[in-house]
């Protein structure tokens, strides 16, 4: 198989270092696997690889769309890499017309996964040490009146303040283009699913929020009407975002491209209708996960019990996952 490289207006393009062919590597070996993989000519698979990721025709420097394309093969080259697997399908004909990103069958079930990039953006000035940032906890009815409040506060300590621009309307979006390229119809055999990719534990903390906090889209007390994303049985919050966007700056973060790598927390959408709950256990056996030791995971000190829940996760990821594997996360 040939070497493909980065053109140099690639967004990810660097010198030739180490780390640089390093990261190279890996994409060739997900291209390789997903060609062998994937239904048709291997030839003609590789070709729509490789323009996704802008390495032939037309040329491009939006990053986030580079890093959208990475994150799907990712994860793509993880599942049909599946020993177990009995049928891997690369863009496997869905609803009306669309594709869905990756679909294999294990034991009689299919698994269908899409895979979204929502990518937040980061107010400028935000996180900074002489900083005071607002988030909320999923939609607050008052939020102007707790803004404007926070602002004084911030004044008075002579710090910036900022807030967190609430991003539940980029999940839903996210949830919603899933569910309308799920096969119909949704049978007991079948699971469906939605790799949200984030940046940082901050980050995977806000996805969490919009999906579990104050009119989450997977409670029952919604801002949207979840009948719109019911063929969507669970969700993945994983940080292959972060571990491509700065793998290239980083001493630290082990293979971007394996998703096995890659933080991972499988939760279910509660909102659905009752479906077959085995293969929700079956597809925490088939992606390495942090569940057991997120969820038994207990935030130190002694604020209201809801204080610490909001910080959970992102508590989590920075107190825990170093221990238990510090190659995952950058900082």
């Amino acid at each position: 198989m040939p070497f493909r490289q980065f053109p140099s207006n690639h967004p990810f393009y660097q010198e030739h270092s180490q780390q640089y062919m390093q990261y190279l590597l890996g994409m060739n070996s997900i291209i390789d696997a997903i060609s062998r993989a994937a239904p048709g000519t291997q030839q003609s698979t590789i070709q729509s690889l490789l323009t996704k990721l802008k390495i032939n025709g037309e040329p491009s420097t939006d990053r986030d769309q580079y890093l959208q394309y990475a994150c799907e093969l990712t994860v793509a080259g993880y599942l049909c890499r599946l020993h177990e697997a009995n049928g891997y399908d690369y863009e496997y004909p869905g609803n009306s017309g669309k594709n869905v990103d990756s679909s294999l069958e294990i034991n009689g079930v299919r698994f269908n996964v899409e895979v979204k990039c929502p990518n937040p953006k980061r107010e400028a000035g935000q996180h900074l040490d002489r900083s005071l940032n607002l988030r909320t906890h999923g939609r607050i009815v008052d939020f102007d009146y707790l803004r404007e409040n926070t602002n004084l506060l911030a004044q008075a300590l002579d710090l910036d303040f900022t807030t967190t621009r609430n991003s539940d309307h980029n999940i839903k979006e996210a949830l919603i283009d899933a569910a309308n390229k799920f096969p119909r119809p949704v049978t007991d055999n079948q699971l469906n699913c939605v790799v949200l990719c984030a940046d940082d534990g901050d980050s995977l903390q806000h996805y969490y929020h919009c999906l579990f906090g104050a009119e989450g889209l997977f409670t029952d007390k919604s801002f949207h009407n979840p009948m719109d994303y019911a063929e969507v049985d669970a969700v993945i919050l994983t940080n292959l975002r972060h571990r491509h966007d700065r793998y290239l700056s980083s001493s630290k973060l082990s293979n971007p491209w394996l998703f096995e790598s890659a933080f991972s927390l499988i939760v279910c959408n509660t909102s659905r209708p009752a479906r077959e709950s085995n293969n929700l256990r079956a597809l925490k056996g088939l992606i390495p996960n942090y569940n057991d030791s997120f969820i038994g995971y207990r935030v130190p000190g002694d604020a209201p019990p809801d204080v610490l829940d909001g910080i959970k996760l992102a508590y989590y990821v920075s107190e825990k996952v170093p221990q238990l594997d510090s190659t995952c996360f950058d900082s």
